[in-house]
C-alpha cells in the first residue's frame, strides 16, 4: 500500500529553515541537527511506511518526525523546550557519578552497536551523496583543484609549525598530515547541519574521493620530506 506522504519537498525545507531562524535568534538553547538534501528519498520511503510502524531515526530527526505524522507545532514546541539538551547533560552527570562501574553495564548498548550505527550512517550519506553525483558537473575543474592542492597547502603550514614548537620530524609530519586531512565523518555531518541546502554530491565526493585517497598515498609520504627537510636546513 502506498501511502499519500504528509509534507512536500518545500514544507520540509521550510520548516527547516524556521528552526535554523529559530537558533540565529536564541530561542533554541542547544545545539539542532538540521536537515537537507534529502528530501525526495525520504518522502518516496515514507510512501511505504505505515501509522503502525515504528521509526528509528537519528538526532536528525525533523524530516522523519514529520512525515510520519507528528504535527509541525508540537515538533517545534519540542525543539524550542530543548528537553533532549536536558537528557543528554544529565546522561553526562549520570556517567560522572557512575564511574567506569556503572558504564560497565551498559557498555555492549553503547560501543558493541556503535560501529553498526556508524556504518548506517555513513551509508545513508553515501547513498544521498550518490544521488546527487551530478551537481559535480557545476562545479568541474575547481573542486578537483581545490580537493588536491589546498591539502597540500594547509599540510605544509602544519609541518611549519611543528618544527617551530619543537616536535620531531615525526611528529611534525604527522600534525601536517592531520593538517592536510578532512574530517571524514564529523565534517559531512556539521556541513549538512550549517548549511542544509549545500550538495552532499560535492562536499563528500571532494573529502571521501579526492583527498582521503590523496592523503593516504601520497601526503604521508609527502608531509615526512617536507618535515626532514626543514629540519635539515635547521628551521
Amino acid at each position: 500500500m502506498v501511502n499519500n506522504p504528509l509534507w512536500d519537498k518545500a514544507g520540509l525545507i521550510q520548516f527547516e529553515r524556521k528552526m535554523a531562524d529559530h537558533w540565529e535568534s536564541g530561542k533554541v538553547k542547544g545545539p539542532i541537527h538540521l536537515s537537507g538534501g534529502n528530501e525526495d528519498e525520504l518522502i518516496e520511503i515514507f510512501k511505504y511506511i505505515k501509522k503502525t510502524d515504528w521509526v528509528f531515526s537519528t538526532w536528525r530527526s525533523h524530516y522523519h518526525a514529520s512525515l510520519n505524522g507528528v504535527p509541525s507545532e508540537s515538533l517545534e514546541e519540542e525543539i524550542l523546550a530543548g528537553r533532549s539538551i536536558f537528557l543528554l547533560a544529565g546522561g553526562l552527570a549520570i556517567g560522572f557519578l557512575t564511574g567506569t562501574t556503572g558504564f560497565a553495564r551498559i557498555e555492549e548498548f553503547f560501543v558493541v552497536l556503535f560501529p553498526g550505527v556508524l556504518t548506517l550512517f555513513l551509508l545513508e550519506l553515501g547513498i544521498v551523496a550518490g544521488r546527487r553525483l551530478s551537481d559535480l558537473k557545476k562545479s568541474g575543474f575547481g573542486l578537483v583543484a581545490f580537493a588536491l592542492l589546498f591539502p597540500m597547502v594547509s599540510g605544509f603550514l602544519g609541518v611549519v609549525v611543528g618544527q617551530l614548537t619543537g616536535l620531531s620530524v615525526g611528529g611534525a609530519a604527522t600534525l601536517g598530515v592531520l593538517s592536510a586531512s578532512a574530517s571524514y565523518i564529523a565534517a559531512p555531518a556539521a556541513v549538512r547541519l550549517a548549511l542544509p541546502e549545500a550538495s552532499p554530491g560535492i562536499y563528500l565526493t571532494a573529502s571521501l574521493g579526492i583527498t582521503f585517497p590523496l592523503n593516504l598515498t601520497l601526503g604521508i609520504p609527502i608531509m615526512l620530506q617536507i618535515s626532514n627537510y626543514l629540519e635539515s636546513v635547521g628551521l
